[in-house]
């Protein structure tokens, strides 16, 4: 009743000027509670899901009282905030838990991880050269430099994720210089693309059970397996394909 209520707020409460129902017109929480009390879950589409809350009147659900500035509210299950009974146990504190499903949920979640580095305004500056703006025009904190300076990692993939290049059989891209033997160099190395080179892999009647386990690193030309060694010593050494 201490952690995971919310409000109770509204108009209905005389509880309008909480910041979930700031700015609204109608008296209503931005937040929609409270939510509708229903038997089962729901999983919607690109949203929150549904989640089961029972009624109190015939569902088996509680409800319980809330004392607020001398004032007693009922709430029941449609006051409370999704959450982890183990969390909640373990940390005695305010935590909210959503069930993520859907594409935009998952967006939602890398999203700070991958919009990059805070940035700055700054006048006077030529807009036509890119590398000026981007070292000028960044924002580092100290304890970004320090962490730099210290040569941390910035981030660790395991295992290691490369995206690669999709292609028809034989029109793979190939750039070159604009002379002949540029042009017979590229086509010698590129004969094998990292796509063909994984396919390769996969299909090697030997080694191609170890290919297709999630320790695989693709290299231009050839394709290496970062095996354990309990693997290598059991298959013996990777040969290129």
């Amino acid at each position: 009743m201490t952690k995971m209520i919310h409000g109770p707020c509204g108009a209905a409460y005389n509880r309008t000027n909480l910041g979930c129902c700031a700015n609204s017109t109608d008296g209503k929480c931005k937040k929609h509670f409270p939510k509708p009390l229903k038997p089962v879950t729901d999983l919607g589409e690109d949203t929150y899901p549904d989640y089961r809350r029972r009624s109190p009147d015939d569902e088996g659900g509680h409800a319980g009282e809330k004392w607020i500035n001398g004032h007693k509210y009922t709430v029941d299950n449609s006051w409370v905030v999704p959450y982890s009974p183990y969390l909640l146990n373990r940390f005695k504190c305010h935590i909210n838990i959503e069930y993520c499903h859907s594409v935009a949920s998952i967006k939602y979640l890398f999203l700070y991880q991958f919009k990059g580095e805070d940035l700055v305004l700054v006048e006077g500056l030529n807009e036509l050269d890119e590398v000026s703006m981007y070292a000028t025009r960044r924002y580092i904190s100290a304890c970004q430099a320090y962490w730099r300076i210290a040569e941390f990692g910035v981030i660790k993939m395991t295992p290691s994720v490369i995206q690669l290049q999709l292609h028809l059989p034989g029109p793979q891209p190939v750039r070159y210089e604009p002379n002949n033997d540029a042009a017979m160099d590229a086509l010698s190395r590129n004969a094998v693309t990292p796509l063909i080179g994984y396919f390769h892999a996969n299909s090697s009647p030997e080694h191609g059970h170890i290919a297709r386990q999630n320790q695989v690193r693709i290299l231009s030309n050839s394709l290496c397996v970062e095996c354990t060694r309990k693997n290598l010593d059991k298959e013996g050494p990777w040969v290129r394909s």
